[in-house]
């Protein structure tokens, strides 16, 4: 005679197995997309502000670049430095896109950039997140020659409970907030990814 397994105990195991891994492939997704955001943001932060440098090595101090939009400021000081641009749009006067080939775009508006991690729509500090680049200190004197940051607003010394706060609230600090925790998205952080 011999052993075998009967179809029930082959169901019960497939059973079990099906909800463990309904149990677990969430966290395992979730961890996952916090990873692909944290290295596309540190690569986007460390890409940008070697193009700030190399366009002022050329150029002298950003705070003394002449422009009128920020079009004519990337087609006159960053263009050459800037690599993988798969297309390039402007929203009149205002804004500048720049799309990337590895699906992450750039928006930049004479004072901010806003980088976005994938081609949904924008969501603050989900897969959108705001960097300050304002050389000529429109927003605020104490921005000028600090090259490209992660922070939109008028604090310098904005403490981590009003930071958790505003990410939470608007999402314009997020990329603050991960950038003070080493690039690495806190497990407490206060928006859905």
């Amino acid at each position: 005679m011999k052993n075998a397994f009967t179809l029930a105990e082959v169901l019960i195991t497939l059973g079990i197995i099906g909800i463990v891994a309904a149990l677990t492939m969430p966290s395992l997704i979730q961890n996952h997309r916090k990873k692909v955001i944290e290295t596309k943001l540190r690569k986007f932060f460390t890409t940008i502000n070697q193009v700030v440098k190399m366009a002022e090595v050329d150029n002298g101090p950003a705070k003394d670049w002449e422009w009128n939009t920020p079009q004519e400021m990337y087609d006159k000081y960053l263009k050459q430095y800037v690599q993988n641009v798969k297309e390039i749009k402007q929203d009149g006067n205002s804004s500048l896109y720049l799309y990337f080939t590895d699906g992450t775009y750039m928006v930049y508006s004479g004072t901010y950039m806003r980088f976005v991690t994938d081609n949904k729509e924008r969501n603050d500090g989900t897969n959108s997140f705001v960097f300050m680049f304002d050389p000529k200190g429109k927003i605020s004197k104490n921005y000028i020659e600090k090259g490209v940051f992660a922070n939109y607003a008028y604090f310098t010394n904005i403490t981590e409970e009003s930071l958790y706060e505003e990410c939470k609230t608007s999402g314009w600090y997020c990329s603050l907030l991960i950038q003070r925790n080493g690039w690495h998205i806190p497990n407490n952080y206060p928006r859905k990814l």
